[in-house]
């Protein structure tokens, strides 16, 4: 087996601990870029930013070094992570390398979600996040998604309650609440 420092198993109980990850040597490497999203992801929700943006950084001088759909996904994990940040110019550079190499729909929608509206929402521009919100609400229509859906009505919910946009902000609720 080979061995990646991925995350530590015990995130929610042990904020602190190392943990290994183990990988066998002949995982492709999508499978490889999906754990390592999943597990980079796990480390920002626990307040850990530095170390899921090393991960990434690995992958992407690893196995995700070569143009590839795994590069592109990995790179546009690494834009929704830096949009998320606020670092709207950075963002847009890995969005724009991984679509260079690996055009596909959920990159691009990621694109949308965590640079566009997280920048039309960090400048107050209350009415562009909800155009986006409901783009993106649209594509999913036929999606059978719901935890992304929820997702991303939650964040809708939230800018326009801070915008004080409470028609927006009730038409969210009820959509995650059916959801």
């Amino acid at each position: 087996e080979h061995r990646f420092r991925l995350a530590d198993e015990r995130l929610a109980a042990d904020a602190e601990g190392p943990v290994f990850y183990c990988l066998s040597h002949g995982t492709r490497p999508e499978l490889r870029a999906a754990t390592l999203m999943m597990l980079a992801s796990a480390y920002v929700t626990v307040g850990r930013a530095a170390e899921a943006h090393a991960l990434v950084g690995e992958a992407l001088s690893g196995f995700a070094a070569a143009p590839s759909a795994s590069r592109a996904s990995v790179l546009n994990f690494a834009a929704s992570l830096r949009g998320m940040e606020g670092r709207f110019s950075l963002a847009r550079d890995l969005a724009r390398e991984a679509a260079g190499i690996s055009r596909d729909r959920f990159g691009e929608d990621q694109t949308l979600h965590y640079i566009d509206m997280h920048e039309a929402a960090f400048a107050g521009k209350n009415d562009r996040v909800v155009v986006i919100v409901d783009e993106l609400l649209r594509r999913l229509e036929s999606e059978p998604l719901p935890l992304h859906i929820a997702h991303l009505t939650t964040n809708g919910a939230l800018v326009t309650w801070a915008n004080g946009d409470d028609e927006s902000f009730k038409r969210y609720i009820a959509l995650l609440s059916d959801v």
